[in-house]
């Protein structure tokens, strides 16, 4: 919403093959209302929590100065922010090599594209798969994110205002044009990221490929790096042994201070459909299965296995799966509850529940 005149960017016709796009030029601006939706759904463990963006976006760079901030989400209380911008950098270490760049910043840390110019609308699109954020521009062609970083902040994140036009600062401003904006509380899986932009590319007439990223290099060193420091003696034992850390990095991926995070997380209504989610993507591996058996989260899983939203269930479902999938122990769990009952009850179409009315 944008109630001052003078700060509203302006909607205009026919700019990306024909469809419409908001214009913002400095001192213009939309913000969406304090604790939105949107809000919630990027708040919580700075470590942990998961979503996906997707701007069609261009721009001009002519007015204002850099960076100029397409996206911003701002916890008003601690000052830490997501951002998204373009800017006018070097690149590094060759001089003379000033360009216009996509660049995504959370907290801290921070990472650009490399010759790709924003002047021209694209599809940009943030991953934020735990500490991992990923920058794509018009897809994954080569199966290498465009820019990406690990965020080694610790902590929560309250996202209160979420910002199109304007820094975490108020006192930048983009100069440009917004198309369009999709925003999802998970890190969308291959399909679902190839399915929406092949959707963008056909509505803008924009490029799009994608060929999922594999490597996950940035994080294992992360990891390494943290292991090291965590358990110096296990780490110097594993590298002399000839395992090179390999076995640490696999060992400490997903810590048990995430875990504990994701549990706690199962309390709060608004985190409770990404903490699912992630509980059923980090099962897969047994020991990480086994530590969040654990951690006890059958009384809240359980709950949310008799909600009325689908959504609901749906996460639930797919979490108490993961955890007993191959697990005996969680089996009985399941089982002592009138787990099979409640499970088939979730699941249960929505016909049949039309005919026992």
């Amino acid at each position: 919403s944008q109630t001052v005149t003078d700060y509203q960017p302006i909607y205009r016709r026919n700019i990306c093959n024909f469809m419409p796009s908001i214009r913002f030029a400095p001192e213009q601006f939309l913000t969406f209302q304090d604790h939105s939706v949107l809000g919630r759904r990027l708040s919580g463990p700075v470590e942990s929590v998961d979503f996906t963006l997707f701007f069609v976006a261009k721009a001009y760079t002519s007015v204002g100065s850099s960076p100029w901030p397409v996206f911003t989400a701002l916890d008003g209380e601690t000052g830490w922010s997501y951002q998204v911008q373009v800017v006018i950098e070097q690149r590094a270490g060759v001089a003379n090599s000033f360009e216009p760049r996509w660049k995504v910043q959370f907290g801290k840390y921070s990472e650009k594209t490399d010759g790709i110019d924003p002047t021209n609308f694209h599809i940009v699109t943030v991953i934020k798969r735990g500490r991992l954020v990923r920058l794509f521009v018009d897809g994954c062609s080569n199966g290498k994110p465009d820019a990406e970083f690990v965020v080694e902040d610790e902590g929560r994140a309250n996202i209160t205002y979420s910002l199109f036009g304007m820094d975490a600062n108020g006192s930048k401003y983009f100069d440009g044009e917004i198309a369009e904006f999709l925003a999802y509380s998970s890190a969308l899986q291959e399909g679902q990221t190839t399915s929406i932009g092949k959707y963008l590319a056909r509505r803008y007439v924009l490029p799009w490929s994608w060929k999922e990223p594999t490597e996950q290099g940035i994080l294992d060193e992360f990891e390494r790096h943290r292991a090291a420091q965590t358990h110096p003696k296990r780490f110097a034992q594993l590298a002399a042994s000839g395992d090179g850390g390999a076995k640490v990095a696999k060992s400490h991926r997903t810590p048990l201070d995430e875990i504990k995070a994701l549990i706690a997380s199962l309390e709060a209504p608004e985190e409770a459909l990404q903490a699912m989610e992630r509980i059923a993507q980090l099962a897969a591996d047994p020991k990480v299965q086994e530590a969040i058996i654990g951690e006890d989260p059958w009384d809240a899983l359980f709950a949310y296995l008799e909600s009325k939203q689908t959504p609901v269930k749906s996460r639930a479902v797919r979490a108490i799966y993961s955890l007993v999938k191959g697990n005996d122990d969680a089996h009985a769990e399941v089982m002592g509850r009138d787990g099979l009952f409640l499970l088939l009850k979730a699941a249960e179409p929505p016909w049949r529940v039309g005919l026992d009315k």
